[in-house]
C-alpha cells in the first residue's frame, strides 16, 4: 500500500475496514467520528489496493441539502457482496 506512512493511517485502515465488514458502508462523517479520518477517499483507495486483503468497494455519490439549505454531494462507500469472508 503505497500511501501508508504512519501508525495513525494503519489504525484508521483497520477501523474503517472493520466498520465496512460489520455495517456494509461508510461515509466521511462516520469515519471522522470513529477514527478522526478526514481523508476517507485515500483510506478507501488503500483498502481497495491492499496486496494482501483487498476489498471490492463501490462508491455512491449522494446529493442532499445541508444545514444551510444548499445542495452538497458526498461519497458513501459500500462493501460489495463478492468479497471473501474474513
Amino acid at each position: 500500500m503505497g500511501t501508508l506512512t504512519n501508525e495513525t493511517t494503519l489504525t484508521q485502515l483497520a477501523i474503517i475496514r472493520e466498520h465496512l465488514m460489520e455495517h456494509g458502508s461508510i461515509d466521511k462523517p462516520t469515519a471522522m467520528r470513529l477514527c478522526g479520518c478526514d481523508r476517507l477517499g485515500a483510506r478507501i483507495w488503500d483498502i481497495r489496493n491492499d496486496p494482501d486483503r483487498p476489498l471490492n468497494i463501490r462508491t455512491e455519490r449522494v446529493t442532499k441539502k445541508n444545514a444551510l439549505g444548499h445542495y452538497t454531494t458526498f461519497a458513501v462507500y459500500h462493501l460489495e457482496e463478492d468479497n471473501d469472508a474474513e
